[in-house]
């Protein structure tokens, strides 16, 4: 029996996958990144790749998304100055590498699953599903790219995914401008405590059989006591809209 695959997953804060025009370019420097051990890659910009530590700590102003309030913004900083001012927010992503330890093409995208935890709430465990295509590419066994629109059950010996995305929508509730919108909207997600964001892939049963597992988490800041009083049963409504999506 083969051992288990080596599984990588790490947190990312990156360009908005459905706003943002940076996208390819992010995911481009991301990829490489990551396959060189998390080094950083590409220019000072939207689109250069920085990795976050496992268990690193947010604020709650780094993944709002502003495309619904109609202002570009940036990791929690509305109209920011070039080359950011194209923006739109601020997306926290989840990758994941998954080698086979002995280099053989046994793996494959239909068998990855990811199960999610967001702000303390749980989803179950789903399908990354799709074909290959340039967010969720694999390497063959004669070490060519598998990345358009190749059938999810087409073995590969690496699996590179830039993982579930995930956003805060912009809390316009309390008004003001585009920066206090923003700083409230942060406010409300720091209202919850400290709350684990975390998201772990898995590999089911392939042919040969492999299997696999890995986390990885970030944890937001709670706010103190009595500015968390103050906020209690305002801006409800921002904590409960977020989007998570697999890119």
């Amino acid at each position: 029996m083969l051992a288990a695959p080596l599984f990588v997953v790490t947190p990312i804060l990156g360009p908005d996958f459905v706003t943002s025009p940076s996208f390819s370019d992010f995911l481009t420097n991301a990829f490489a990144g990551l396959i060189n051990s998390y080094t950083p890659e590409g220019p000072n910009g939207p689109a250069q790749f920085n990795a976050l530590g496992n268990g690193a700590t947010l604020t709650g102003g780094e993944f709002i998304e502003t495309y619904s309030g109609g202002f570009n913004s940036w990791l929690g900083m509305a109209n920011p100055v070039a080359p950011f001012d194209t923006e739109f927010g601020t997306a926290l992503y989840f990758a994941v590498g998954i080698l086979d330890d002995q280099g053989l093409a046994t793996l494959r995208l239909e068998d990855l699953y990811v199960t999610e935890t967001y702000l303390g709430t749980a989803y179950g465990s789903s399908a990354i599903g799709g074909v290959y295509r340039p967010t969720m590419f694999g390497v063959d066994a004669t070490n060519s790219l598998v990345n358009s629109g190749e059938a999810a059950t087409t073995l590969v010996k690496e699996l590179w995914y830039i993982g579930t995305g995930f956003v805060v929508q912009l809390d316009q509730s309390n008004g003001g401008t585009p920066q206090d919108q923003l700083n409230f909207t942060a406010q409300v997600v720091r209202q919850l405590g400290d709350r684990t964001t975390m998201v772990c892939y898995s590999l089911a049963d392939s042919a040969p059989p492999t299997n696999g597992s890995n986390c990885a988490s970030v944890n937001i800041q709670a706010i103190p006591e009595p500015e968390q009083t103050a906020l209690l049963g305002i801006g409800l409504i921002g904590l409960a809209i977020f989007r998570r999506y697999h890119a």
